[in-house]
């Protein structure tokens, strides 16, 4: 378990923050490139999309953080549509697909884009009336309507740091006043009824870049993995400080726990540069999702909001006190 405190979740608001910033130049390769991504999706066929694009995507855009999530989300959108008609129809669906995503402009130079492709995308019987008669069609000319494609957004969006944590903390406070009438300042005093506040009033959702509050509930989190058959004698409960500050220690309570033989790492090995060096070697994608083993705010947290936050954590700190038996050593404010 990390530190439970306000800055932990400024912590992954920033790392959505760095994610939300490299979207414009994923953007701006996609449209340089969009050529190339509609000869994959033809090659390919709508039951391959994803696969296709991840095989033969120019390398500005295999290499780009937003690409693994653009190319799911081709697929997706081509599996509903195609779940909607007949599999003798899948091409048809695919075309359809394509002629709302790609649109061409006048662009200069010579005739690029494959022939077939070209027929089958901006000039065939459907495509007449929006790109006018057949010409030769240059790579340049072809352009990527992201808006049109995925009506449902694929960019993320970033809200005031404020807004946001005030908005999940006021909604979490305003659900346990009406569930739990019966709970004294709308605060649960046990871990199972922490337990039931997030059953009763979260939509738990994959991922950490959103439900910032509810991410940072341990106790609440750890009582809920009781409930789904976890045996609390498997569970161990660590503060990251400890791995810091005396990582061989850390390490062998682990080992103990796990019922694995202690392992006697070298002092080189415990630093952070060796970590990184691991996690470069074995997760290269690690960092281009936003994550990084230290980093810097942006901006400071407003001391109001820190205060506010600090209350609201208190009683929920106190839940996961009871569960170590241990008071970790976290700052009150």
């Amino acid at each position: 378990v990390r530190e439970l405190t306000p800055q932990k979740n400024q912590r992954r608001y920033q790392m959505k923050h760095r994610r939300v910033a490299g979207q414009d130049g994923f953007a701006e390769a996609l449209q340089e490139n969009a050529a190339r991504v509609l000869a994959c999706l033809v090659e390919a066929g709508p039951r391959n999309a994803t696969r296709g694009l991840r095989a033969c995507a120019p390398p500005a855009l295999l290499t780009a953080p937003k690409f693994p999530q653009f190319a799911a989300s081709v697929g997706v959108q081509l599996k509903k549509r195609m779940k909607r008609s007949p599999r003798s129809k899948e091409f048809e669906v695919l075309g359809a697909w394509l002629r709302e995503c790609f649109w061409l402009e006048n662009g200069e130079g010579p005739p690029s884009v494959p022939r077939d492709v070209a027929a089958a995308v901006f000039f065939g019987e459907r495509a007449k009336g929006a790109f006018g008669a057949a010409r030769p069609v240059a790579e340049a000319a072809v352009k990527f309507d992201a808006g049109a494609c995925f009506a449902d957004g694929t960019r993320e969006r970033l809200g005031d740091l404020d807004l946001v944590l005030r908005g999940e903390m006021d909604g979490l406070l305003d659900c346990a006043r009406r569930s739990f009438p019966q709970w004294k300042s709308s605060v649960p005093r046990s871990g199972d009824a922490a337990a039931d506040l997030i059953e009763a009033c979260v939509r738990v959702r994959t991922g950490i870049s959103q439900q910032y509050l509810y991410r940072s509930l341990y106790a609440a989190q750890l009582h809920r993995c009781l409930r789904g058959g976890v045996d609390r004698r498997d569970v161990l409960v660590l503060d990251s400080a400890e791995l810091r500050s005396q990582p061989q220690a850390a390490l062998d309570v682990v080992s103990d726990r796990a019922g694995l033989p202690r392992h006697a790492f070298a002092a080189a090995e415990l630093t952070d540069a060796a970590l990184k060096a691991e996690i470069d070697a074995r997760f290269p994608d690690f960092e281009n999702n936003g994550w990084r083993l230290d980093a810097e705010y942006t901006a400071p947290m407003p001391e109001a909001l820190r205060s506010d936050l600090a209350q609201f954590f208190a009683p929920h700190n106190e839940l996961l006190f009871a569960w170590t038996g241990e008071r970790l050593d976290w700052p009150a404010h």
